[in-house]
């Protein structure tokens, strides 16, 4: 069956496309879970130390939860995990006793370098069956979809 035949019939399923984009994402987020178990990181928790990592002034935590959406309570709980293991701390803000700001501590940034270098891995290896047209019309593709 060529190409377009294989669409058009794909297409005559209702929900087709939908039931395909979800099934992706969760096995691509079940491989990049699974990859960062092994530096006992979640992708929440990653998603904060890349945010925090080479920035100037640290955030202080709404400007955090709102760089990652994450709702503020549970902004509140990542940073708790993050500075029980040490990778993050929170200082205060210096002008705004009330005010917190977090920032990685030298092992956050070396736990969000190792994570980093995983998931380049992990995205070479996801992506190695399509082309390099095929990997940039990809990237077009889920920009235009969110945009």
């Amino acid at each position: 069956m060529n190409n377009q035949n294989s669409l058009t019939s794909y297409r005559a399923v209702p929900g087709a496309t939908l039931r395909a984009m979800v099934g992706t994402g969760q096995a691509v987020e079940a491989k990049l879970e699974a990859a960062l178990s092994t530096l006992d990181l979640t992708w929440p928790q990653y998603e904060v130390l890349q945010a925090l990592s080479g920035q100037g002034t640290p955030p202080m935590l709404s400007e955090l939860a709102d760089r990652v959406r994450c709702v503020r309570s549970n902004m509140t709980a990542l940073v708790d995990r993050l500075e029980r293991r040490g990778l993050v701390r929170r200082i205060p803000h210096p002008e705004d006793r009330r005010s917190i700001r977090v920032e990685l501590t030298v092992a956050g940034s070396t736990a969000y370098r190792e994570a980093a270098q995983v998931l380049t891995r992990l995205e070479a290896q996801i992506l190695a069956t399509l082309s390099a047209e095929e990997q940039e019309l990809l990237c077009d593709v889920f920009a235009r979809m969110t945009s």
